[in-house]
């Protein structure tokens, strides 16, 4: 037996025990990252690359790199970078509390919740299976075709009250929503933040190459429904097998029994096809009108409004059910903004160009299909720095299509190097802080995550290598 004492070190009890050490507050992992960086920015050499803009996107010049004067960032703006990095994720921060909040209105509504109790009602187990197969549909395909990551966020109350209610625990409804996402985000054929970006630059027909990566992508979630599913079922059969038996569901769980004592209502079938048609409009908006975060956010912010009114609340519930909503999900929220504050400082010292730099010199010299392999490593280490995709596509993209042509490996298969390589990792990188934005939801430390998560990663991470060493035996192309 051992009892907790200060921080996160556990102590021995009165009968004596070893000390062990438990994973620090994802906060404490962030703040030392950024004291890091800025430790680094007295010892790393500063350098950059001038930009050139290529058909309207500003890239990097792969030939113009240079040592300049040393910028190091000092200890007071360290902390600055705070700040400076929520400003700059100002965005993303908004499209993880609105849309949250306006569903927490449709929630507050009961007619989610009515509608799956009434499914669930109805299907009994295998419904339940269907309904969480259809979900993870959604989300992956959305991800992996439109490039939607940020506000899926939205919807993981809903998959976590559909998940307790059906039996299962809070991680599956965390994971329905979140593993789908991240993972066909990763591997998306047709991911515009990604694909298309790192594409262009690399002077490629736009979405080309897309058999190969149909391919890549059905493989990978396919490991991934599997992977889901099977913790599910498990934990259903036996509860005490779940990672998270000491998170606290109260108040999570759709009751079924509850919700189905009444038939569905017309108020509360508008307020469902209200909230499916505010997801199709999303989609719409991004597809046809070229939509991206603001947009979408007021999207869901006059879709909330609207099912207030429609479910008969007045103006003070439904501006304190945003409030409600938005709250929930702070910690997360701030986990963004205090992960671009890492980037924030890098960026200050002038250290990421030259990590690039040294970290594509390497790969001159490397031949092969070792070549390719070690151009995947590249991008996941430099993912730890630049987890934005289409960031790190125009830093990386301008050195390693031109790299790829002297070693004797395809463009397009160095643009899937880069793909893979840049959004595997967001699985578990800390830099990517919309990953505590999601398991906040759960109440679930990042330490049980990282336990469910890595058997899925390794996996996803040797089908990756195994598509990159198939694309360069093949020429992958066009060229």
């Amino acid at each position: 037996m051992v009892k907790k004492i200060q921080g996160n070190m556990i102590g021995p009890d009165e009968l004596g025990g070893k000390r062990r050490w438990e994973v620090p507050h994802v906060y404490t992992i962030l703040l030392s990252i950024i004291m890091l960086a800025g430790v680094l920015s007295y010892i790393i050499p500063a350098g950059e690359y001038q930009r050139v803009t290529i058909n309207g996107i500003k890239a990097v010049d792969p030939n113009t790199f240079q040592y300049i004067p040393n910028t190091p960032v000092s200890f007071f703006d360290w902390f600055v970078a705070i700040p400076r990095g929520m400003a700059s994720s100002i965005a993303i921060m908004a499209i993880i509390f609105i849309p949250v909040g306006a569903v927490n209105v449709y929630t507050a509504s009961g007619a989610f919740q009515a509608a799956i109790a009434h499914l669930l009602k109805r299907g009994g187990s295998k419904g339940s299976l269907a309904i969480m197969i259809g979900l993870m549909s959604f989300f992956a395909f959305r991800a992996g075709f439109e490039g939607a990551i940020d506000t899926h966020l939205a919807f993981v109350p809903l998959t976590i009250g559909f998940a307790l209610a059906a039996g299962y625990d809070v991680l599956t409804g965390v994971a329905i929503t979140m593993v789908p996402t991240f993972v066909s985000f990763a591997l998306g054929p047709t991911n515009p933040y990604t694909v298309l970006i790192s594409q262009e630059i690399a002077g490629l027909p736009p979405f080309s190459g897309l058999p190969l990566r149909l391919a890549a992508w059905g493989v990978v979630m396919a490991l991934t429904y599997y992977h889901v599913l099977r913790y599910a079922i498990r934990v259903k059969r036996e509860p005490s097998l779940s990672m998270v038996q000491d998170v606290d569901t109260a108040g999570m769980a759709i009751d079924v029994e509850e919700y189905t004592k009444e038939p569905l209502t017309t108020r509360k079938k508008i307020l469902v096809a209200m909230l499916l048609g505010t997801i199709v409009v999303i989609v719409t908006g991004a597809l046809k009108f070229g939509w991206y975060l603001n947009q979408m956010t007021a999207a869901f912010l006059i879709s909330g409004i609207l099912a207030g009114i429609v479910a008969g609340f007045d103006n003070k519930k439904i501006a304190n059910l945003f409030v409600e909503g938005g709250s929930k999900v702070y910690f997360g929220a701030m986990c963004v903004a205090v992960a671009r504050a890492i980037q924030v400082v890098l960026e200050d010292g002038h250290i990421i160009d030259t990590i690039i730099h040294a970290l594509a010199t390497i790969l001159q010299n490397v031949p092969g299909t070792i070549s390719v392999l070690a151009m995947y490593v590249l991008q996941l280490l430099i993912n730890f720095f630049i987890p934005s995709g289409s960031g790190q596509a125009m830093a990386t993209m301008p050195i390693l299509a031109p790299l790829s042509d002297v070693i004797g490996v395809t463009r397009q298969t160095a643009v899937l190097a880069f793909q893979f390589g840049d959004g595997i990792t967001n699985l578990v990188f800390p830099t990517m802080g919309l990953i505590f934005a999601y398991i906040a939801f759960g109440g679930i430390s990042y330490e049980k995550y990282l336990k469910f998560i890595f058997p899925l990663m390794w996996k996803v991470l040797a089908v990756g290598a195994i598509f990159l060493v198939i694309a360069h035996a093949i020429s992958y192309g066009p060229f």
